[in-house]
């Protein structure tokens, strides 16, 4: 993911519209999640987790994030995955992703 993206994190972050942790599963089965992207270096059993229930409810994941980077960008430190509870800019992420 490039700068923009990073950028559109920091506003999903500062509009609190982003879900972790134990809620995250709780959301995406109740489809208030619209985007779920996690890092590159998280564990295969999470990472399998989370993508098998993404797919199920026919959420959107991507596993593309340097943990680094998201560290030095937003201060986001021990989180591996997170969701992204807002449409449009779920929509925006996805769009840059894809391109």
């Amino acid at each position: 993911m490039d700068e923009k993206g990073y950028n559109y994190l920091g506003l999903a972050m500062k509009a609190r519209k982003i879900s972790t942790g134990s809620t995250l599963l709780e959301q995406i089965k109740k489809k208030k999640v619209f985007l779920v992207l996690s890092v590159k270096t998280m564990g295969q059993t999470q990472e399998k987790r989370f993508s098998q229930k993404c797919f199920f409810y026919q959420i959107p994941y991507f596993n593309l994030l340097n943990e680094t980077t998201l560290y030095e960008k937003l201060g986001i430190n021990n989180i591996k995955v997170f969701g992204i509870t807002d449409i449009n800019l779920a929509k925006q992420i996805i769009g840059l992703i894809t391109m």
